[in-house]
């Protein structure tokens, strides 16, 4: 896969212009009238970008986005020019690894979170896909494939994490998240969540279901390869040449991790099918979730990353489910 999938050429070189200077944009805190409710809006500005390096025509679209109000296409604009910039990050977890990471709530704080890029792109499997969208009422075309997370540290007044769902072959259906610890956000968990309530913006909309829960997939697997060690996968190409059109096209690095991180784990009995209770219970999710490890409050103040301790979810009743769910082997090293 590559960029120019996505877009054309010029518009790719536009982009990149973005990237290299990521402070074009800020998030920054404010109030609004007596409300003590902290609120976050869009800073924009180019001069501090040498003058050779300026493209107006981006930033006249750049502006023309923020007089419309269209908030969320200046936000997708950030990590599509990072992405250009320097060369984008595709993860392909497997649908196990997919639906597990459903499963684990993110209870960390946002300035806990870390992922080893600061975009990735991460496609959702095709099973997982074809699932969410019949449990939320959406036609198969237009259930979005790609998740992009950019993390931004230093570069606001506290550390963003945004989430674009979508991409080609979505229709044009898409998701945007933007969050920043604030106190109305305690955790990521509850920024995800927020909007979903009975009274949230997103309770009887499908889409934003959808993406709330492929946002929690995708944020534990990018905690997933931070903590437990990812690498790029080399790619070969003939000649140089050949190397230099891959880059300007966009061709995305492949992510793999370290560790085969499965995770799974019935808890009863496959011999009886019985639990400690003396009853076999449907198969479900005990969800799994994060937590800091303790001792490392002086690091974390400092906004370096802390080891992390992963619990986590297991299938009871798994037994009774089709499919290979045998116990891990997987050592974690956190």
């Amino acid at each position: 896969m590559k960029l120019t999938d996505w877009f054309d050429y010029q518009t790719i070189r536009e982009l990149r212009f973005l990237g290299r200077y990521p402070r074009w944009l800020r998030y920054e805190d404010y109030t609004l009238g007596d409300d003590p409710m902290p609120r976050t809006k869009f800073r924009i500005g180019f001069d501090h970008i040498p003058a050779r390096d300026r493209i107006p025509s981006v930033e006249n679209v750049i502006w023309r986005l923020m007089r419309e109000g269209n908030y969320t296409s200046v936000s997708l604009m950030d990590s599509l020019g990072m992405m250009a910039a320097w060369g984008p990050k595709l993860f392909k977890p497997t649908n196990e690894q997919w639906e597990a990471m459903e499963q684990v709530e993110i209870g960390l704080p946002i300035r806990d979170y870390r992922q080893p890029y600061p975009v990735i792109t991460i496609e959702i499997p095709d099973a997982s896909r074809s699932r969410l969208a019949r449990e939320y009422g959406l036609p198969l075309d237009g259930a979005p494939r790609y998740v992009i997370v950019r993390h931004r540290q230093g570069l606001d007044d506290a550390d963003t994490i945004s989430a674009y769902t979508g991409g080609p072959g979505s229709r044009g259906q898409e998701i945007h998240y933007l969050m920043q610890e604030k106190a109305q956000n305690p955790s990521i968990e509850t920024a995800l969540q927020r909007d979903a309530t009975p009274t949230g913006e997103g309770r009887n909309n499908p889409l934003f279901r959808y993406g709330m829960v492929a946002n929690r997939a995708a944020f534990n697997l990018c905690l997933l390869l931070t903590h437990y060690g990812c690498v790029l996968q080399p790619t070969r190409y003939p000649n140089r040449a050949e190397e230099r059109n891959a880059r300007n096209h966009g061709v995305f690095e492949a992510i793999k991790m370290v560790q085969n991180i499965v995770v799974r784990g019935p808890r009863v009995s496959v011999a009886t099918g019985e639990t400690h209770a003396g009853r076999t219970p449907d198969p479900h999710w005990v969800k799994g979730h994060w937590r800091a490890k303790a001792g490392y409050g002086a690091r974390r103040a400092l906004g370096e990353t802390v080891p992390l301790t992963f619990v986590k979810p297991y299938l009871t009743g798994g037994d009774r489910v089709v499919g290979d769910l045998g116990d891990s082997l997987t050592t974690y090293n956190g």
